[in-house]
């Protein structure tokens, strides 16, 4: 269920503004370009960072991250539409609840608009199950327009995407089986339309538009061990094929770690996205990770597959991560 919130909730605070000379950290020199620490709160412990560059406008950037700060659970918010010269930094969205689950993920529109995504808990419950995904529409200035709430008890790890006049949110649902649900809302009406994509023992699923129209989900089959691509065309209404291939995946099942990541939890959750300039236009390419070696001597490394035929068939996988690092994912 898809409900328009009402902009009832501040920013707390207002958004902090920030430039390229400001001594938040002194920006220094690194190949040529500039490092601007957007935030140097020893007491904050930021993670799962989404970067998102607007393909119509590489000016305008936005990036959201967890933020742990002495164990209060919430989202922050940085902008700029200058390249980087300046910045808007809100500390955490507008949310009507303490904590915040993040797993954050941001799409530009063709306005020059962009959304923030963020998962809900609870009311005083910082960890499973939650309650639904927010979804935060931004002008180009940075300002809040619009929060859309998808209702949906255990959902988690939300991918979004925009493409014309629809807003695209697929995520898992822990609930009663592991399963991905593709939620289509109409961004003019707010209408909305759920696809069921796959049931049992599938997670971490990611959504794409080629220039077509046609609607890509990729997700990791934890069962089968392998990566999944459903195609969906007719603006999601035709269903024409699936297409798979294996990996040798480094996703546990429980909240353990894996030993050689210093009891680090990881997964091999694909990342997707689709080439729309004319050099390889629609080509699909898949990044995950991957262990080469085995359950007793993990070697793990990112691994990047492409389609150039609307998924049918996948190119021989190529790892793409430094050779000198012990382990990459």
């Amino acid at each position: 269920m898809v409900k328009i919130m009402p902009l009832i909730y501040p920013l707390p605070p207002n958004p902090v503004q920030l430039t390229a000379n400001q001594s938040i950290n002194q920006p220094t020199e690194v190949n040529g370009g500039t490092d601007i620490t957007l935030s140097d709160d020893i007491t904050k412990t930021f993670s799962e960072v989404y970067v998102a560059v607007n393909p119509n406008n590489p000016e305008q950037i936005a990036i959201s991250s967890n933020v742990n700060y002495r164990k209060h659970f919430v989202q922050s918010l940085f902008y700029t539409n200058d390249g980087g010269v300046t910045w808007k930094r809100y500390s955490m969205l507008p949310v009507d609840f303490a904590n915040q689950w993040c797993d954050p993920s941001i799409a530009f529109d063709n306005n020059g608009n962009f959304y923030v995504s963020t998962l809900i808990p609870y009311s005083g419950k910082q960890y499973r199950p939650s309650r639904g995904i927010n979804i935060f529409k931004f002008n180009f200035a940075g300002n809040l327009v619009s929060q859309i709430k998808i209702e949906d008890d255990y959902a988690d790890k939300e991918n979004i995407y925009v493409h014309g006049n629809y807003l695209y949110c697929v995520y898992t649902d822990f609930l009663p089986k592991w399963k991905i649900k593709l939620v289509k809302i109409n961004s003019q009406s707010y209408s909305q339309q759920t696809i069921s994509v796959k049931k049992d023992s599938v997670q971490g699923a990611v959504v794409r538009i080629d220039k077509n129209g046609n609607i890509y989900v990729a997700y990791e089959d934890i069962g089968k061990k392998q990566i999944t691509i459903k195609k969906y065309t007719n603006g999601g209404s035709n269903f024409p094929f699936a297409s798979n291939f294996n990996i040798n995946s480094i996703t546990t099942r429980s909240y353990q770690g894996i030993d050689v990541l210093n009891n680090t939890r990881a997964n091999s959750f694909p990342s997707m996205d689709i080439d729309k300039s004319n050099l390889h236009l629609n080509r699909i390419y898949i990044a995950y990770a991957e262990n080469l070696g085995d359950a007793s001597n993990y070697h793990i490394v990112v691994r990047l597959r492409y389609s150039d035929d609307g998924g049918a068939s996948w190119s021989s996988a190529k790892t793409i991560s430094l050779s000198s690092l012990a382990q990459a994912w």
